[in-house]
C-alpha cells in the first residue's frame, strides 16, 4: 500500500542553526540546491520511510499465452485477442508453441491443472486489448484456482522433466470433501519435478471424515428339537482392533480402516424336560366286569429349549482424509512470499456395533395321551373308568446366542501445510504456513483407531 505523502523542506523542520548543509551527519538526506537557486523538495512518506518504486509489468506476446474466464476454446485461443478460457487448455497451446508462460486473468477458474515442464503460470493480470498489465496494487486473491467438486488434486506435477512455476494465484481446493477424502492443493512427485512458487496463497478445506461400520446381524432364534444341555448364554465376539495410523506414499496419503468384530459363540440349549406318566389301559369284560389289560399308555416327555444363534461382529470405521497444502514426493518446490493453509483432518468413522444373539427357544411340556379305560366296576352294569397318561413337564429355555463384537474404528486424518518425503526438498522464503486440527481416531474406546498429526510442515 502506497501512503500519501507531506513536501517540505528538511530544513525547515530544524529548530537549531544550520548550515547551508543543514547537518554533518552523512547519513541525513540534504536538500539540494536547484540552478535557480531554490531548495528541492525531498519526499518523505508520513512514516518517516521513502516511498517504495514500483512499476505495472506488462505480458509479452512472444513469450506467452493468454487464459480468461470469458475466453474461447476455438482452435486459435490463446493469442491477447481471444484469450484461451481454461488454464489446461492454455498450457496446452504453450506447450505447443513452446511458450515460457501462460498470462491468467483475474477472475475464478474451476479446473485440476496438470503442470508442464517449462511453463508458469501467471495470475493477476487485467485482460485489455493492449498489452495486459498486472499493477502494483495485485494479491493473489485476484486470480482464484479451484478444484471441481470432482477432483481432490488443484494442481498437479508428476515426473515434469524439467521445471514450472505458478506466481501471483490463490489456489483453492473443492469444498466440502466427500467421505473419508484427502484434499491437495498443489500435489508434486517425481525426482525429475521442480516447481517455483512465488506471491501463491494455498488454501484447502477440511478433509473427509471415515465412514462408520455397519452394526452386526441378529443371530438365529433357538430351533424347536435339540438335545439338552446347560442352558448358559453364548459368548460375546471380540471386539475389533483399531485402525493404524495412515501412511505417507508417493500416490498420496492412504487411509487406514480397523478391524471387523468377532462373532458371538452359540448359546448352549436347555435343561432336559420331566419325563411323561404312564397309565394302564385296557377294556372291560362285559360279564365279570373286570379290566383286560392291554398296555400302558404313557404321556411324552418335555423337551428343552434350543439355543440362540451367535451374532455376527459390527464392521470396521474407515479411516478419515487428510488436508495438505502442498504434498511433495521427490520433487523439489522452492516457495517464496506465500501462504499455505492446510484444513483439518477427517475423524476417523466409528466401528459398527455387533450383532445381537438370537434368541433361545422355550422348553415344551410333553403330550398327553389319548383317554383310555383303566378301571372297571359295578354289579350288574358295569362301569368303565376313564384316564391318560400325562406329559412331562417343559425343560428350561435354550441360552441366547451371545452378542457380535464391535468394529474397530478408523484412523483420524492428518492437517499438514507442507509434506515432504522421498529423495527431493521444499524451500520457503517468506511464507507464512498454517494448519487446522488433526482427526480423532473413531471408536469406540476398546478399539479406537489411532488419532491423526496436525504440523505446519513434516519435516
Amino acid at each position: 500500500m502506497r501512503f500519501p505523502t507531506r513536501r517540505f523542506f528538511l530544513c525547515a523542520l530544524l529548530a537549531v542553526p544550520i548550515s547551508t548543509s543543514c547537518s554533518d551527519d552523512p547519513t541525513i538526506d540534504r536538500p539540494r540546491e536547484l540552478p535557480d537557486g531554490s531548495i528541492a523538495e525531498i519526499p518523505i512518506d508520513i512514516d518517516g520511510a521513502a516511498p517504495d518504486a514500483c512499476t505495472a509489468v506488462e505480458s509479452d506476446d512472444a513469450t506467452g499465452v493468454y487464459v480468461s474466464s470469458v475466453g474461447s476454446t476455438t482452435a486459435k485461443c490463446g493469442v491477447r485477442a481471444e484469450p484461451c478460457k481454461t488454464i489446461a487448455l492454455g498450457i496446452a497451446r504453450a506447450a505447443t508453441a513452446s511458450k515460457a508462460t501462460v498470462y491468467v486473468a483475474t477472475g475464478t477458474y474451476v479446473e485440476r491443472v496438470i503442470l508442464t515442464k517449462g511453463v508458469t503460470i501467471s495470475g493477476g493480470w487485467t485482460l485489455s486489448v493492449e498489452p495486459w498489465t498486472r499493477g502494483c496494487d495485485v494479491t493473489p486473491d485476484a486470480t482464484i484456482v479451484r478444484a471441481p467438486s470432482t477432483e481432490n488434486i488443484t494442481f498437479e506435477a508428476k515426473n515434469l522433466g524439467g521445471q514450472a512455476g505458478l506466481e501471483w494465484l490463490r489456489i483453492e481446493s473443492k469444498s466440502p470433501s466427500d467421505m473419508g477424502e484427502s484434499l491437495y492443493g498443489l500435489f508434486a512427485s517425481g525426482s525429475s519435478t521442480t516447481l517455483r512458487l512465488d506471491h501463491v496463497r494455498i488454501e484447502v478445506a477440511h478433509a473427509g471424515a471415515g465412514m462408520s461400520g455397519g452394526t452386526g446381524t441378529t443371530g438365529s432364534d433357538g430351533a424347536t428339537s435339540c438335545t439338552a444341555s446347560t442352558g448358559d448364554v453364548g459368548g460375546a465376539g471380540t471386539p475389533g482392533t483399531g485402525a493404524a495410523a495412515g501412511t505417507f506414499t508417493n500416490d498420496g496419503y492412504a487411509v487406514t480402516t480397523g478391524a471387523s468384530g468377532g462373532p458371538g459363540t452359540f448359546g448352549q440349549n436347555g435343561r432336559p424336560g420331566i419325563n411323561g406318566e404312564c397309565v394302564s389301559c385296557g377294556t372291560c369284560d362285559p360279564v365279570l366286569c373286570i379290566i383286560n389289560a392291554t398296555g400302558p399308555a404313557c404321556g411324552g416327555d418335555g423337551t428343552p429349549g434350543c439355543a440362540g444363534g451367535p451374532g455376527s461382529g459390527g464392521t470396521a470405521g474407515t479411516g478419515g482424509g487428510s488436508s495438505f497444502a502442498v504434498y511433495a514426493w521427490d520433487a523439489n518446490v522452492q516457495i517464496s512470499d506465500s501462504s499455505l493453509r492446510a484444513g483439518n483432518g477427517g475423524n476417523g468413522g466409528n466401528g459398527g456395533s455387533g450383532g445381537p444373539g438370537g434368541k433361545g427357544s422355550e422348553g415344551a411340556a410333553g403330550a398327553n395321551t389319548a383317554p383310555c379305560t383303566t378301571f372297571c366296576s359295578g354289579a350288574g352294569v358295569c362301569t368303565e373308568t376313564m384316564d391318560f397318561g400325562r406329559g412331562g413337564g417343559a425343560g428350561t429355555k435354550g441360552g441366547n446366542g451371545g452378542s457380535g463384537g464391535a468394529g474397530g474404528g478408523g484412523a483420524g486424518g492428518s492437517s499438514i501445510a507442507i509434506y515432504q518425503d522421498g529423495t527431493g526438498f521444499v524451500t520457503t522464503t517468506s511464507t507464512t504456513l498454517a494448519h487446522g486440527t488433526a482427526g480423532k481416531g473413531g471408536g469406540p474406546a476398546t478399539g479406537a483407531g489411532a488419532n491423526g498429526t496436525a504440523a505446519d510442515r513434516i519435516p
